[in-house]
């Protein structure tokens, strides 16, 4: 699934990352990706934009 990786220079790159096991939320409205229907026209703006910041253990520059 693609994600919005954030970069250390503050950057965010598309990137395509396997899907995490149990939840993960959309960056716009907040709803589960897996369990929320995100069909751009009839629910969520952006379709599901999913964000990876830099302290989240799915960004491959995590440093935990």
């Amino acid at each position: 699934m693609w994600a919005e990786v954030e970069q250390t220079d503050g950057t965010y790159k598309n990137t395509d990352l396997p899907e995490p096991a149990g939840c993960f939320f959309c960056d716009t409205c907040g709803d589960c990706l897996r369990c929320q229907p995100h069909d751009e026209e009839v629910y969520c703006r952006t379709g599901g934009r999913w964000v990876v910041y830099l302290n989240d253990p799915l960004n491959p520059q995590f440093k935990g």
